[in-house]
């Protein structure tokens, strides 16, 4: 398998806390983390086929990134969309999570799903979509936070143990895939690395 570079969109308005529209586009942080990504990219990467997930905030944090690296092809893959939004129905308090939706109380089976698709279905996309990449490619894949996480579980056969973060794949990370390396900037110039330790 050629390289694999996996960057999370830069925040989104969502993110931001100022909307609750799933489709939001970039804030301007989040744009300034796009270009910072695509300017460490440069560093390391060289001709790219770059596939996003069909969301606003990633397909404007790929045309960022398309401006500033070599890139030979674009594609819009709807596997890599976000993962299965939970809401918490009336009476019941949830946590919100990217990954297997739970309760404080009882699991998520009263829970209002926002997009039609459960967590196994996700899990069976993102499956098939790994079985889909070309070993002889280099690859820029631009997706959301968990799927992300998920992807490079998939990719690497391993059970990952991060570091002790708030939040496991911050906007505008960059994960080097097999170099196990997860880069993470705040949209200035500012960035640093981590291993990614897997078992």
């Amino acid at each position: 398998m050629g390289n694999i570079y996996l960057v999370r969109h830069g925040q989104s308005y969502q993110n931001a806390g100022l909307t609750q529209e799933i489709n939001s586009g970039m804030t301007h942080l989040g744009h300034l983390q796009a270009i910072n990504a695509g300017l460490l990219l440069q560093e390391k990467a060289q001709s790219l086929n770059l596939i996003t997930s069909p969301f606003l905030r990633t397909i404007e944090t790929a045309n960022i990134l398309k401006r500033l690296l070599h890139v030979v092809s674009h594609t819009t893959d709807p596997s890599l969309r976000e993962v299965p939004y939970i809401l918490p129905h009336e009476g019941y308090e949830f946590e919100f999570s990217f990954g297997v939706p739970f309760s404080i109380g009882e699991r998520s089976s009263n829970a209002i799903k926002i997009m039609e698709e459960n967590f196994e279905q996700y899990q069976i996309r993102l499956h098939e979509f790994v079985l889909g990449l070309k070993n002889d490619l280099d690859y820029l894949i631009v997706s959301h936070g968990m799927v992300i996480y998920n992807l490079y579980e998939l990719l690497t056969d391993k059970k990952v143990t991060w570091p002790d973060w708030s939040e496991r794949v911050p906007n505008g990370s960059i994960i080097d895939v097999y170099n196990r390396r997860i880069t993470f900037n705040d949209g200035v110039q500012n960035y640093y690395e981590h291993y990614l330790w897997s078992s």
